[in-house]
């Protein structure tokens, strides 16, 4: 049996340990400012000695009613007093505040432990970090599955703020599709703000009410860390006809064929290209919505091939191209056949964009070359033929143009007698031995001449009269020169 005596030291050594350890136990709320703007960064620290449990799990949902938590880390410190194990733990979080006004860093509770609540006030603005609006908004707002709509986020500032490109999850249900960034100025209320814009394409795939809720805003100034939390969205969805097949989208549609060249050549491939613009499309709609061709004995196709234009991967509206090979069977005019593209117009109903059938010329690729044989040769002929007439034209000038010179540089009677008998249009001389002779020869080619008449008559009387002194040399010398040289463009009259 044990004495009572012996159980007394025991039990007061006992309670003592528990009142030390209860003394030492608390939890403790501290921040390094209880005033600050939204935006800015708001550092708590959690201390708590001899907590029994890890401090890690401590339940902060309350917290997260006014404040996301950025960041958290846990120190833990063990030391060993008086054979007495000492825990000593501290979580330290940066938190920033979900919207301005008079907020509470809650009571905070852990294994019987806890925290005084803490006001804290949040100004919208002031200092050096500007005021924010945030607008986010859905067009169309009334939406149908498989119907795309544009969401816009728009954030205004004072032009100071580096905003961080938002990163959007996918909610259930829901497909996105990020669209080009757009900044630019605009005068609100008489205050130039800037506004920058982040677009998404935004598709329901299932009817029902969808709540969109979006990450928290981050910028920078002058290398400060600002955040803010963004507004909320919700929208609801109703169902697609059910007699619409999945492939045929939903909202306007338009198409344009691209020109083919004038000719094609007959059994070579030739490629018929077609441009779909619109929302909501896909390369296995559009293969679908263009089903493949049958083959005529005129035209054979093959498979189309379908791709994305790069330059509008970033846009609302998107444009496709949809590439149709095919081979023509044989020559003369052919038709390719129209192409029907269905579509679902929220406003109208069912509705077809219609393609008309567009007619081609197909030649045989042989007649061709020898045709455009023909052409060259008949060409290079008329080139050959003007060359050869251009350098007869210049040969005959320049035997002319030598023949005139030769007679104004004659300097007595003899020198000009035989330039005359040695004149030459291009043609050739009259090949006559006296001047007589080759005044007939001349009159026969180009007529009567009664002033060169004369002016050889001069000149027989200046090579053979006694009375050479009587008669003057230049006179007679530019009569002849005269004539001959006004005769250079007339035909010749008669030939004997």
């Amino acid at each position: 049996m044990v004495s009572r005596t012996c159980l007394r030291p025991g039990l007061f050594l006992g309670l003592l340990i528990w009142s030390m350890t209860a003394s030492a136990a608390a939890l403790q709320v501290q921040l390094d400012q209880h005033a600050l703007v939204l935006g800015e960064a708001l550092a708590v620290s959690v201390h708590g000695d001899n907590l029994g449990v890890p401090l890690e799990s401590l339940d902060l949902a309350a917290l997260q009613t006014d404040f996301d938590i950025y960041t958290r880390s846990t120190d833990r410190q063990t030391r060993v007093v008086h054979d007495h194990t000492q825990v000593s733990e501290t979580l330290s979080m940066l938190l920033y505040p979900l919207r301005p006004g008079q907020l509470l860093i809650p009571a905070l509770h852990l294994a019987g432990h806890s925290s005084a609540p803490i006001p804290v006030a949040v100004a919208a603005s002031g200092g050096d970090t500007p005021p924010v609006l945030f607008k986010l908004s859905l067009h169309p707002q009334t939406l149908m599955t498989r119907q795309v709509a544009r969401l816009t986020l728009e954030i205004a500032d004072d032009g100071s703020l580096q905003w961080s490109p938002i990163k959007l999850s996918e909610p259930a249900g829901v497909y996105l599709r990020e669209l080009a960034a757009q900044e630019n100025t605009q005068q609100q209320d008489g205050v130039t703000r800037t506004l920058h814009q982040q677009s998404w394409a935004l598709m329901p795939l299932k009817p029902g009410k969808v709540t969109l809720t979006l990450p928290m805003a981050a910028a920078l100034k002058f290398g400060t860390r600002l955040r803010y939390a963004l507004p909320m969205l919700t929208f609801d969805t109703a169902s697609a006809p059910a007699y619409l097949p999945v492939y045929v989208p939903i909202g306007k549609l338009s198409a344009s064929m691209q020109p083919l060249v004038d000719e094609l050549r007959l059994n070579q491939p030739a490629s018929w290209v077609i441009q779909v613009r619109g929302t909501g499309l896909s390369a296995a709609g559009l293969v679908q919505l263009l089903p493949p061709l049958p083959d005529t004995e005129a035209l054979h196709f093959y498979p189309a091939q379908v791709s994305l234009l790069a330059d509008t991967d970033k846009q609302l509206i998107q444009t496709w191209q949809v590439s149709i090979p095919f081979v023509p069977l044989r020559t003369g005019e052919l038709t390719l056949p129209e192409r029907v593209l269905a579509y679902y117009d929220p406003d109208r109903g069912l509705q077809t964009y219609v393609l008309a059938a567009q007619r081609v010329t197909v030649v045989n690729p042989l007649w061709a070359s020898l045709r455009r044989i023909g052409i060259l040769s008949v060409v290079g002929l008329v080139l050959v033929l003007g060359m050869y007439w251009v350098g007869k034209t210049a040969r005959r000038w320049l035997i002319r143009r030598a023949s005139l010179h030769r007679v104004s540089n004659a300097s007595d009677w003899q020198q000009l007698k035989q330039a005359v008998l040695a004149f030459d249009w291009g043609d050739s001389t009259f090949g006559c031995a006296s001047l007589q002779r080759w005044l007939v020869v001349f009159a026969m080619r180009y007529g009567q001449d009664a002033t060169l008449a004369n002016a050889l008559f001069g000149l027989e009387a200046g090579c053979y009269s006694s009375a050479q002194s009587q008669i003057d040399l230049p006179t007679v010398r530019l009569a002849v020169w005269r004539v001959l040289r006004a005769v250079k463009r007339q035909p010749i009259l008669a030939v004997q």
